[in-house]
Order: structure tokens, then C-alpha cells, then sequence
């Protein structure tokens, strides 16, 4: 007996367009589908009966959530879409290549229905999910690799169709790790951090009348949290930073250039601040709204350079 194994597991990602071979990402963790398909009762009163419920399934309204995690990888050359791009596309985010230079996202890109699609193979079986869309949050951890999550949502298939594991090429862009040499500063001041999570927030939400079927993205509220050891005096301010309220600008470099990840915030409003015992240091977690000031689709930039 043939027993299917969750590991031979592919992912093309496409925006706008069905993906291809070219349009392979390479995920941490198996990406598997669970279908739900929509069912309601109906309750026919007037035949003397009880218990006359019917059962009706709606063919059209079947979706899947599920998430694709990834390592963040440099482009193959600076300034070239990197092997995430059309997976920021879906978290929408509009990118801007500059040859030779950097890969630009910011918020503002596609957020219609109908524009993702993501096929997934299995072992020698597949699903398409088309109309999607997701929300991406990106983390980091001292010592290790930039993390990236996408949650997905989006309208797929009921049963898998057995077809064959196409034969692909990874990504050869270089993962981005997390090191003592980056930098985190807050308003001038460098912070001495242990981890982050940038989260977009983004609200996904269902378009599903006749003629659409799909997800799209509604708003974004992007939050930044920051766990750092507190440096006497320094890091007192932050306490009044949170008091006075007003925005602070934070900048967040991972790696050297040819291989790094630049956050910028210019207008992240301190919403919550704790004090906790790291092995005898104190330790400070940090969040901020990521607001925009005004100005459009300014809350997050992240580039690649």
C-alpha cells in the first residue's frame, strides 16, 4: 500500500496571472490544503413530521486558508524581483525594482479579487487556489534567518487532481540572517535586540456574489513589536516616549548590503511598553502602530539591497 508523504511538496505562486514552474517558492514548512465547503440545512414544516431537515451543498463556495512560511532570501542579482515578490504582491504590496539596486515594497498594490492564485502539488496530486489574497507578517530572532508568513485565503477544489510533481529549480538568493551587526534605532537612539515581528495586519475579506469569487484585501493596520535589554538611563526614555505620545521614526537594518533587509517606519506611534527578567538583564518589549503620517502608503517600506 502506497502511503502519501507530506514532504514531496511544491508551491508556485502567481499574481495576476496562473503560476508556472519559474514561480516556485521555497517554504520551511509543508504547504497542505483543507478544503471547507459550504453546506446549510433546510427545515421543511407541514408534512406532520419532525425532524425534516434536508441538507444542500453550494458547489461554488468552496475555500481554503492556510499559510506558506518561508526563509527571507536575497534576489538572485539587486535590484530583480526576489523569490517572494509575487507572495508580497498578494499581501499587497506594490514593488518597485531599481536595476543593480534595491527591490522596493510598499502598501498600495493589488488588492482585487481574482488577482492571486497559488498551485500546490502534493505527492502527485494538486490543488489550485485562485482569488487570493494574504497577510504577511515578517519576524526575526538573533541567530537565525528573517522569517516571512503568509496567511492565505483564497477558493480551491474539492478533491485533488492526480498529476505529476513538475520538476523545479529553487531559488539561489541567499537567506538574510539576523546578526549582532544589525541595527535598530528608534528615534536616534540604537537598541541592543534579541527579536521583531513586523505584522501588516492586512484584513482579508470575501467578494463573493455572481461573477466574483475571490479575496481581496479591505485595510491594513501594520504593528511592529521589539524585545530589546534595556540599557540603563538610555532606555528610560522609552517610558516617556509612551507618555507623551507623538510618532517616533524606526529604521531596522538585517545584513550587509548584497544581501539585506531595510525597514523603514516614519511614523510609529509607541502603543505598548513591558519590563521583564531576561536571565538576570532586564528586558524591554516594545510596540508600535505603524502609522502614515498623512501621506499614502508610507506606514512600511521594506527594501532589498
Amino acid at each position: 500500500m502506497a502511503l502519501q508523504e507530506t514532504l514531496k511538496n511544491i508551491v508556485l505562486v502567481g499574481s495576476g496571472a496562473l503560476p508556472v514552474v519559474g514561480d516556485v517558492v521555497a517554504t520551511t514548512d509543508p504547504v497542505l490544503l483543507s478544503p471547507k465547503v459550504a453546506t446549510g440545512s433546510l427545515n421543511a414544516i407541514g408534512s406532520g413530521a419532525l425532524a425534516n431537515n434536508s441538507g444542500y451543498v453550494d458547489p461554488q463556495n468552496i475555500t481554503a486558508e492556510f499559510n506558506i512560511n518561508l526563509a527571507l532570501r536575497s534576489p538572485v542579482s539587486l535590484g530583480v524581483a526576489p523569490e517572494s515578490s509575487k507572495l508580497l504582491k498578494l499581501a499587497g504590496l506594490v514593488e518597485t525594482l531599481t536595476a543593480g539596486v534595491t527591490s522596493v515594497y510598499k502598501l498600495g498594490g493589488i488588492t482585487a479579487d481574482g488577482t492571486g492564485q497559488v498551485q500546490v502539488y502534493n505527492d502527485g496530486f494538486t490543488r489550485l487556489v485562485t482569488g487570493a489574497s494574504a497577510n504577511l507578517k515578517i519576524s526575526g530572532k538573533i541567530g537565525e534567518p528573517i522569517k516571512v508568513e503568509f496567511s492565505v485565503k483564497g477558493v480551491t477544489m474539492a478533491s485533488a487532481s492526480a498529476v505529476a510533481n513538475p520538476a523545479v529549480t529553487l531559488n539561489t538568493g541567499n537567506e538574510i540572517i539576523m546578526t549582532k551587526a544589525d541595527t535598530f534605532v528608534v528615534n536616534g537612539v540604537t537598541l541592543s535586540v534579541m527579536d521583531f515581528e513586523l505584522d501588516l495586519a492586512g484584513t482579508l475579506e470575501r467578494s463573493y456574489t455572481t461573477g466574483t469569487n475571490g479575496f481581496y484585501i479591505s485595510n491594513f493596520a501594520p504593528k511592529l513589536s521589539i524585545t530589546a535589554i534595556k540599557t540603563k538611563i538610555t532606555d528610560e526614555a522609552a517610558w516617556t516616549d509612551l507618555a507623551a505620545g507623538g510618532n517616533k521614526v524606526i529604521t531596522i537594518t538585517c545584513g550587509p548590503v548584497g544581501n539585506q533587509m531595510l525597514l523603514n517606519i516614519p511614523y510609529a506611534f509607541a502603543s505598548d511598553l513591558s519590563e521583564n527578567d531576561d536571565k538576570g538583564r532586564v528586558s524591554m518589549k516594545r510596540a508600535f502602530n505603524c502609522e502614515n503620517g498623512g501621506v499614502a502608503n508610507s506606514n512600511v517600506t521594506i527594501t532589498l539591497k
